[in-house]
């Protein structure tokens, strides 16, 4: 009760001026704004003090959402050729990078497919788990098998002749290597796991992008000038921008 409109709004504007992006801000608002919904339907508070608060920041300091960008077809093709030249390295992110750009499917819904959602006969593919990656209050993190973000989000997905090839290259390969390991919300047959026999997170994937980026990067602008030409690069991106 003790809670103000003017106390969270000073709450983040001192974040906002420590150099918090808008991004981030954000985040923190959609986790403190339902909590304290969650008071007012309790009857703890008459309202929402977090109401329209991000929003009168945003105008009175002119910030701007950053526009999200999809790759260009030249930036696609340059990741995937590069991935598949790097044999050792990379190559074991290739098949899910494919699933991506062939389904165009949120991060938590690709680590969290299972071989029951993937049907080879009908040549569908059900998208009805999303897989998070949460901090647990002992300060450790845990995975967490829920339902897709929205309900729209539980959807069929026609499965692309490259979308099939690398689901039976992962198929074939657990029947050799073994399959997940780990038993999340009482599944443990995921599609893509990773070396240790578990799920991916959205951060491991993340920080994988951002090293065959730099990495790409590099050798083109290297390759570029020998060639005396302008080089092909990728601009930095996250795993949202395959969606």
């Amino acid at each position: 009760n003790d809670i103000r409109y003017s106390d969270v709004k000073k709450f983040y504007l001192s974040l906002v001026e420590k150099g918090m992006k808008v991004s981030t801000l954000t985040t923190i608002h959609n986790f403190l704004h339902p909590t304290l919904q969650l008071a007012v339907r309790n009857n703890y508070i008459p309202n929402n003090p977090s109401d329209c608060v991000v929003s009168s920041i945003k105008k009175e300091t002119g910030w701007q959402d950053t526009k999200k960008s999809a790759l260009t077809v030249e930036e696609q093709k340059a990741f995937i050729e590069f991935i598949k030249s790097k044999k050792r390295r990379y190559r074991r992110w290739l098949n899910i990078f494919i699933f991506f750009l062939g389904t165009g499917c949120r991060v938590g819904e690709v680590t969290g497919l299972t071989w029951d959602n993937v049907d080879f006969k009908k040549g569908i593919i059900s998208i009805k788990n999303n897989l998070t990656y949460i901090y647990q209050e002992d300060g450790s993190f845990a995975f967490n098998l829920g339902t897709t973000k929205t309900r729209a989000g539980e959807r069929i997905i026609p499965m692309l002749p490259e979308v099939r090839k690398v689901l039976l290259e992962e198929r074939e390969k657990q029947l050799k290597t073994g399959g997940c390991e780990v038993e999340i919300g009482g599944v443990s047959n995921f599609v893509f796991i990773n070396d240790n026999h578990k799920p991916h997170s959205a951060q491991v994937i993340n920080r994988a992008i951002k090293r065959i980026v730099k990495a790409y990067n590099k050798k083109e602008q290297e390759q570029a000038e020998k060639e005396n030409r302008e080089p092909i690069l990728i601009r930095n991106f996250s795993v949202h921008t395959f969606r």
